[in-house]
């Protein structure tokens, strides 16, 4: 599936009351508003730990870039699809930087 990708400035917001643990090498959340447990693999857990304040999506794809062997372009897209799932599972809110 390809999703369109998000501005660099684009500021990616957790949402709250979202309770999570690492089991192996997987996160496992739990949403109690949604009623639903979801589970991130090592990837989209470093991500989902990048984001534990505010950070813009630009910000996040340089930091998965250093700590994983990516090409640019293959992170983006892959952050825009996993940024893209986490806020339609209402996981992740998007909104614009403060200037």
């Amino acid at each position: 599936m390809s999703v369109a990708s998000f501005p660099d400035d684009a500021l990616l917001v957790r949402a709250r009351n979202i309770v999570f643990s690492d089991l192996d090498n997987e996160l496992i959340m739990i949403s109690a508003e949604a009623g639903k447990v979801f589970s991130l693999n090592v990837v989209a857990r470093h991500a989902w730990m990048a984001m534990a304040e505010p950070i813009t999506f630009g910000a996040l794809c340089e930091a998965l870039r250093t700590a994983f062997v990516v090409e640019p372009q293959q992170c983006a897209d892959d952050v825009a699809e996993l940024v893209h799932t986490l806020r339609e599972l209402g996981l992740l809110a998007v909104t614009h930087a403060a200037a």
